[in-house]
């Protein structure tokens, strides 16, 4: 989704890290909230089993979004690569035009 939305700017590889890390825990929190009640019941309230669950969750999410991650990077760094070139052209062509 950010990547649809940063078609004009220009944006610093840190604030993508710190939004994937927040939507990661956003994720993982709405996968809890839908299975919540189907573990409780699995696990019988048992805090122990309950944790052992949400880290075998935790642990299938993670990979894939560390691979999601390095992907919307390299897509962010090329938008951002074409976005500065097409900059420098138009200003290369508008310097052009006033030394004629």
């Amino acid at each position: 989704m950010f990547l649809l939305l940063s078609r004009s700017f220009i944006v610093h590889h840190k604030i993508v890290a710190f939004l994937s890390v927040i939507i990661l825990l956003v994720v993982f929190e709405f996968i809890n909230l839908l299975i919540h009640l189907f573990l409780e019941n699995i696990t019988h309230h048992s805090p122990i089993l309950m944790l052992l669950a949400l880290v075998c969750i935790a642990a299938l999410i993670v990979p894939l979004h560390h691979k999601i991650e390095h992907w919307s990077t390299n897509k962010l760094v090329e938008k951002n690569k074409a976005i500065r070139l097409a900059k420098a052209k138009k200003t290369i062509e508008e310097l052009e035009e006033k030394n004629r």
